[in-house]
């Protein structure tokens, strides 16, 4: 499956929206968009993963790279939505406790 992304900008944060799989083939799209938005201003990001359906280890570098961009740039970077594997990717890894926003809104 493709990757695609798509961004919104919501209540003063910058908002992307990630369907397909998240591996090396799409990580730089993905830590390019995070840069861009940054860069544009942007200090909190949030990524909506319920339409991810891979992360492989690329992936998972992409969204720590993302996380290191924001807090350079004195912002913050959080995930939300992760399903089934991804979720349990996140997990093993430790991820979930670093980079997941509990107390995102699922309506977003």
């Amino acid at each position: 499956m493709d990757f695609r992304l798509s961004t919104q900008h919501q209540d003063g944060h910058a908002l992307l929206t990630l369907e397909g799989e998240l591996d090396l083939g799409s990580k730089v799209q993905f830590v390019d968009s995070v840069f861009e938005l940054v860069r544009a201003g942007s200090r909190t990001v949030r990524a909506d993963l319920r339409g991810l359906t891979f992360c492989d280890s690329s992936g998972l570098s992409g969204l720590i790279l993302a996380s290191t961009i924001c807090r350079n740039a004195g912002g913050s970077f959080s995930v939300f939505g992760a399903q089934e594997g991804v979720a349990e990717v996140l997990t093993l890894t430790g991820l979930d406790r670093a980079l997941v926003d509990s107390g995102a809104a699922q309506s977003d």
